[in-house]
């Protein structure tokens, strides 16, 4: 993924969508999440391969639980806040409220394990 081509491609979509909304404004949410689309393929693209290179660094590891947690929450961040982003460019601002809330949810429920195992140690390390 080439930033500058990246930027340039992102600037084209903004001039088009504010061209299609002089014009027609009924059109301009779709031209601006086709726009958003067309730049999510490279931007996932580059993700695998980080994610990729993390699990090869930390499989077979006794980490490798907690690693696994990371990237989810990581994952659910990412993708609540571009919905959450959407929602707010679409005037929906209540609904991208919704959706960061049900993401931190989320992120929460998935690391419950993870806190539980670090309460138990901690209590360990409390006994007298």
């Amino acid at each position: 993924m080439n930033i500058l081509t990246l930027c340039g491609a992102a600037l084209c979509i903004c001039i088009a969508a504010v061209l299609v909304k002089h014009y027609n404004p009924a059109y301009t949410p779709a031209v601006a999440a086709a726009g958003g689309l067309i730049l999510l393929v490279p931007i996932l693209s580059s993700l695998q391969s980080i994610t990729d290179t993390f699990f090869s660094f930390y499989q077979d590891n006794p980490y490798e639980e907690y690693f696994t947690i990371l990237m989810k929450s990581a994952g659910i961040g990412i993708l609540t806040a571009t919905t959450a982003d959407i929602c707010r460019d679409s005037g929906e601002t209540a609904l991208a409220g919704k959706v960061e809330l049900a993401g931190r949810v989320a992120i929460l429920l998935f690391s419950l394990p993870m806190m539980k195992q670090l309460f138990s140690f901690v209590e360990e390390l409390t006994k007298p």
